[in-house]
């Protein structure tokens, strides 16, 4: 977790430099940031990772019978 959180402070701070701002708060996984956790980049950036890969696991779809739509939603399980 610790090489993980000095990697984005990093990059973070190269970002900085080159737009000239402070970049916290500026990247995706920056939404689910709690900034009082140790760490707190390196945990937002699994716990990004996690939540894009849940939601990638969801499939929507439609049926039409009998002329009425239906919506179907489903979340695939891994074992």
């Amino acid at each position: 977790m610790k090489n993980l959180q000095s990697k984005l402070d990093e990059k973070k701070w190269f970002d900085g430099i080159k737009n000239n701002k402070d970049m916290c708060g500026s990247y995706d996984y920056c939404c689910v940031c709690n900034k009082v956790e140790k760490e707190p980049c390196a945990k937002a950036h699994n716990r990004y990772k996690k939540m894009n890969k849940e939601r990638r696991n969801k499939t929507k779809a439609k049926f039409n019978i009998d002329g009425k739509e239906i919506n179907f939603r489903a979340t695939i399980v891994e074992k």
